[in-house]
């Protein structure tokens, strides 16, 4: 499963959001988040987390980036018996 998010700020700012999930075997999962601010700042935030047997894992992302701009980014994933998985992204950005 593969979610990209590209999205235009004020039109002085680009973003971009990549989330790459692999699941193999039974239960393991990879998210990596990248988002790139051209100008001022550049963010890179991964995550690799190995999940065994029957788990839920809830992970939440905040970043604030000097200037004005303000990002969140919230991921909740819940994975229950083989193969079910929910991913939650929301972005916030004020300024």
């Amino acid at each position: 499963m593969r979610v990209k998010i590209g999205a235009d700020i004020s039109g002085y700012v680009w973003m971009r959001v990549t989330i790459s999930a692999d699941i193999s075997g039974y239960v393991r999962m990879r998210v990596k988040i990248s988002a790139d601010i051209s100008g001022y700042v550049r963010m890179g935030v991964e995550i690799s987390a190995d999940i065994s047997g029957y788990v839920r894992m809830r992970v939440k992302i905040s970043a604030d980036i000097s200037g004005c701009v303000q990002m969140r980014v919230r991921i909740s994933a819940d994975i229950s018996g083989y193969v079910r998985m929910g991913v939650k992204i929301s972005a916030d950005i004020s300024g």
